[in-house]
């Protein structure tokens, strides 16, 4: 026969498990949670694939500005012919003056394409390349701009950076601005 703090001690161990309504209940809090966060998240994603962006394409800048500067030359980051800046560029020496990449220029930098939910656009002074005299000035009048944006945030804007490019070739992020005649170019096409 069982003494009485065994008995108790075989109530104890049966009664320490769940039942499969607190498992079923406690799934049913964990989806509720889980799909609650699960946005914020995905937006999380989104503004970081943005920043790196940001951050390739200042570090793509700052390296060019400080190879003219260097080397004495013009260099020039271009992107691809018939491509967007999204879709990657090249920064080269441009010895022929061009603005283009040609035989025997130094290519000193190639950039592969930017992660697919960022878009890359730029100004008209910036539709082409961007272009370093010897001294680290831009060379396009006044300086341009870049707009890195995501198409699915529309008018958000909660996640777009601005790169500013002015005339002595200094840059500057921007998170708050406006520039009505760059956002109708954030699509993902």
């Amino acid at each position: 026969m069982l003494s009485a703090a065994q008995s108790q001690r075989k109530r104890r161990v049966r009664q320490s498990g769940t039942t499969i309504a607190e498992v079923l209940t406690m799934a049913a809090v964990a989806g509720v949670l889980l799909s609650a966060g699960a946005p914020s998240m995905q937006s999380l994603a989104v503004r970081n694939r943005v920043q790196e962006s940001t951050h390739l394409f200042v570090t793509t800048l700052t390296a060019a500005r400080n190879a003219a500067v260097e080397r004495g030359a013009q260099v020039v980051i271009a992107r691809a012919p018939d491509a967007s800046w999204r879709d990657g560029w090249t920064v080269f020496v441009d010895d022929d003056r061009d603005g283009a990449p040609g035989s025997g220029e130094e290519i000193l930098r190639q950039v592969a394409a930017l992660p697919i939910e960022v878009v890359a656009v730029s100004d008209a002074k910036f539709a082409e390349h961007i272009t370093f005299d010897a001294s680290g000035r831009l060379l396009t009048a006044g300086g341009g701009a870049i707009l890195l944006c995501h198409p699915a945030h529309g008018a958000s804007r909660a996640v777009d950076r601005l790169i500013v490019v002015n005339a002595s070739g200094r840059t500057r992020i921007e998170s708050e601005f406006e520039r009505p005649d760059l956002y109708g170019l954030c699509t993902s096409s």
